[in-house]
């Protein structure tokens, strides 16, 4: 987790670089998917499942 959450400081503040056409394209983390559970564990939050919505986003169940 610390790997990857490292990782994607540096791409947000340097960007990545594609030599051959000396481009710079900024980087962004916009969503991340998962199931509640991956999703809770990932960013950090309480893990805990009830039964009812599957999806927060969606609100699936």
């Amino acid at each position: 987790m610390k790997k990857i959450t490292i990782d994607l400081k540096k791409l947000q503040k340097h960007g990545l670089r594609i030599a051959s056409r000396v481009i710079l394209l900024k980087v962004r983390l916009a969503f991340v998917v998962g199931d509640n559970l991956a999703v809770d564990e990932l960013l950090g939050f309480k893990q805990c499942c009830n039964q009812y919505f599957i999806c927060r986003f969606c609100g699936a169940t």
